[in-house]
């Protein structure tokens, strides 16, 4: 199993989305480490191999683990394998439903919810009232109030509205498509949301469709559907 960057992303549109040629680049230049892993694997070649990755490994949690310095404010309610870094403050009114886990010097405000697989990297913030499931956001991420992120991957440094919204399936339950290599690519998966890259800007009332990928550097104005 490899530990990666979060320049991982960038990476990906360099090299169309491959991600082997990625972790050979990651190697050479920045020290990529692996760990040994004995209960499965995983071909990882496109994004969305990032949630099952995280799955595989979230589901091999049996315990909750929460750091001395973590604040947990008021009424919090824990499930399962719940796992919180350093210096996190968690509102009153948030359910966190493991296995989960929220990074070093986040903040997660009231009335949240973050589902199963969910994971929020350090020094990142959920706004109050949003929902998280089966996600992955990298360091310093700042969801907006009352957002729905699901079946999605955030990169590093992503900063979004209030009122975020990724759909994560289609009217009619379908298959969904993602764009690889300029070709679009069947995922095998009927419930997927969006891909964002790093140092992404994304203002208030976005609805963003299945599938969808927003490259880095990106800059995207308040209300616009994807």
């Amino acid at each position: 199993m490899f530990v990666l960057f979060s320049q991982i992303f960038s990476l990906l549109e360099e090299h169309q989305n491959d991600i082997s040629h990625c972790y050979g680049k990651m190697i050479e230049t920045s020290g990529l480490q692996a760990c040994l892993w004995e209960k499965g694997w995983i071909d990882m070649i496109h994004p969305w191999h990032i949630l099952e990755a995280n799955r595989m490994l979230m589901s091999s949690w049996k315990t909750a683990e929460i750091d001395s310095t973590a604040k947990l404010l008021g009424h919090v309610h824990l499930e399962g394998s719940v796992r919180i870094g350093q210096n996190v403050t968690v509102e009153s009114g948030t359910v966190l439903k493991g296995p989960c886990y929220i990074g070093s010097n986040s903040y997660v405000g009231n009335n949240s919810l973050i589902r199963n697989y969910s994971a929020i990297g350090p020094d990142s913030i959920v706004g109050y009232g949003s929902e998280l499931k089966n996600c992955v956001l990298f360091g310093n991420n700042d969801v907006g109030r009352l957002s729905f992120v699901g079946d999605s991957v955030l990169g590093e440094n992503v900063k979004s509205g209030s009122g975020l919204t990724t759909v994560n399936h289609t009217v009619d339950y379908s298959q969904i498509t993602c764009m690889a290599n300029s070709e679009s690519v069947e995922t095998g998966l009927t419930k997927l949301g969006v891909f964002i890259g790093d140092n992404v800007s994304i203002g208030a009332r976005h609805t963003l469709g299945p599938g969808t990928i927003v490259e880095s550097g990106k800059i995207v104005a308040d209300n616009i559907t994807l």
